[in-house]
């Protein structure tokens, strides 16, 4: 059997490694999000157990790995992140293996020349199928990410995922190619996780589908069953879905949400067939603020009908509903989708480097707005979004986390002693 190793690109002193404080200020109440296990090499690892991975190593970590004569070499790389990989398959080229790409950066058509083989979307079952083994039933692996304060550790998160892909059409997206038709996890490997994460006392458990709640009828199951084991929950997902459910989720444990949002612009979502509406938008925000719900918002600015004037008054009204973590990105045309062959027919590419392909740079033809102007309306809208006074709010939300999670349900014990609703072992299907 040949001997496999799949690697994240190496670590670029260029690029951040935390995704609380992504090109943003820090100030003394800021939480820290560091990015240490690798989701998709996890899930990797746990469905094709023979491939070895390598979460985020450094150059050096990676070529010391490169001596022990792998036969494949695999690396998962974001389009940013494409001249390092490129860099990485050579030098496993050049130890005598065959070399690999995955990963959003796969998706550009420009990387055949440098790999032997290319694959997009979840990889679990074409390697499993390339090293001979035989299609299983998806383990979905616990997988963490760690909230600390300064050097205080803070909650540790489970990481949810109950679908995979996405049915919309957003035109800067490209997730609908990527991933191609969308379909639910089945219910019988989410459980075996949520048991564990309860047995492990998460804080939260995150959902990172790319639209919870797109398949209503098996989302309502999963926070039926997130429910059952008296789990807080945070999900990734739609303005309209977080609408729509906001009491019912809100009374079975939700404590936040991560929200494409992208403007408040309607003329803006709606050339980018977003499907929103500004009017949700905006009474889900004041609901969360409300109910001090923990909000992540990812907005673009630099859509073609942006002006210096429309972002800068858009960015003070965001801030009115303080935001917890602010995600605000430049609009850019990624490969294989909508917006880019708009954008490259009608206003032009002014920068091929894939480098700056990482929402932070304006790399085309703008109408009304310079790459240098749209790289500072950027940071002065972090600046803007993430203060000192937000930062505080969002500690205090998790310390009162925390704090009800130990009154109202104390964890001793619970590592010993599994909580089984209604007598079901999570484990009974495995055996």
């Amino acid at each position: 059997m040949k001997r496999v190793l799949i690697a994240s690109a190496w670590q670029n002193s260029s690029r951040e490694y935390d995704i609380a404080v992504w090109k943003k200020k820090q100030n003394p109440f800021s939480v820290n999000a560091s990015m240490t296990e690798h989701f998709g090499l996890r899930f990797l690892k746990a469905n094709v157990p023979e491939v070895s991975i390598l979460e985020y190593p450094t150059k050096e970590q990676f070529l010391d790995e490169l001596k022990k004569g792998w036969d494949v070499v695999g690396v998962s790389f974001y389009i940013n992140e494409t001249q390092d990989a490129i860099e990485m398959a050579k030098a496993a080229r050049n130890s005598g293996a065959e070399v690999w790409a995955g990963n959003y950066g796969a998706l550009n058509q420009e990387m055949e020349p440098h790999f032997d083989r290319l694959f997009t979307g979840w990889g679990e079952q074409a390697m499993a199928e390339l090293i001979g083994r035989e299609p299983a039933p998806l383990i979905h692996p616990p997988v963490y990410m760690h909230i600390r304060y300064r050097r205080l550790h803070l909650q540790k998160w489970g990481v949810l995922f109950t679908s995979r892909g996405c049915n919309k059409t957003c035109h800067f997206c490209q997730t609908p190619r990527f991933y191609r038709k969308p379909y639910a996890i089945e219910l019988s490997a989410l459980e075996k996780v949520l048991w564990e994460y309860r047995r492990q006392g998460v804080g939260q458990v995150i959902v990172l589908d790319e639209n919870f709640g797109h398949f209503e009828k098996e989302a309502r199951e999963v926070v039926d069953l997130i429910h059952k084991y008296r789990l807080k929950w945070n999900p990734l997902t739609r303005v309209e879905a977080v609408h729509r459910n906001y009491d019912d989720w809100v009374a079975r444990g939700l404590c936040g949400a991560s929200m494409g949002v992208e403007s408040l612009n309607q003329d803006s979502l709606n050339g980018a067939k977003k499907g929103n509406s500004t009017d949700q938008i905006r009474e889900v925000l004041r609901n969360m603020q409300r109910d001090h719900l923990l909000s992540q918002v990812f907005y673009i600015i630099g859509f073609e009908e942006d002006t210096e004037e429309s972002i800068r008054r858009d960015i003070l009204e965001l801030k009115r509903y303080n935001v917890d973590s602010p995600q605000i990105q430049i609009l850019t045309p990624y490969p294989q989708t909508i917006l880019h062959r708009r954008i490259q027919e009608e206003f032009g590419i002014l920068d091929q480097d894939l480098s700056k392909y990482d929402s932070t740079h304006l790399v085309w033809g703008h109408p009304s707005i310079s790459p240098e102007k749209m790289r500072e309306l950027l940071f002065w809208a972090n600046d803007e979004l993430f203060t000192r006074k937000s930062s505080l709010s969002t500690l205090n939300k998790m310390v009162r986390q925390n704090l009800m999670r130990v009154v109202r349900r104390p964890w001793q014990g619970v590592s010993r002693t599994p909580l089984w609703a209604g007598g079901i072992d999570p484990h009974a299907s495995s055996r």
